[in-house]
C-alpha cells in the first residue's frame, strides 16, 4: 500500500481514449495521447495555492482520462506499472 504525496495520484492505465473510444480531447499542436486509467492510489487532501488544504476530488476507484504527458509512468515493486501525476492533470472523472 502507497500513500501519496499531497495531489498526487497513481493511476492505471485502462485503454487508449482516442483509438479505442472515439473522444477527441487530445491538443492540436502535438500528437498527445490522452489516456483512460483507473485511480489505484490518491492523497486525501490537496494544496492551494496559499497553502490551505483542500479535500481531495478524485479518490480511489475513479475512472479517469488525464494526458500522457502530464505525469510519469513508473515500475512500482511488484512489477505494476501506474502513471503518476497531480490531481489537477487530470482532465475529467468519468461517471459509470
Amino acid at each position: 500500500m502507497y500513500k501519496p504525496a499531497t495531489g498526487i495520484v497513481f493511476i492505471e492505465e485502462i485503454e487508449d481514449a482516442v483509438s479505442k473510444g472515439g473522444i477527441i480531447l487530445a491538443p492540436s499542436s502535438k500528437t498527445n495521447d490522452v489516456l483512460k486509467g483507473r485511480v489505484v492510489y490518491a492523497s486525501e487532501y490537496n494544496m492551494s495555492a496559499n497553502g490551505t488544504k483542500i479535500p481531495a476530488e478524485l479518490k480511489v476507484g475513479d475512472v479517469v482520462y488525464f494526458n500522457s504527458f502530464s505525469g510519469f509512468l513508473t515500475e512500482l515493486e511488484n512489477t505494476e506499472k501506474l502513471w503518476v501525476c497531480e490531481m489537477n492533470e487530470v482532465l475529467c472523472v468519468v461517471d459509470v
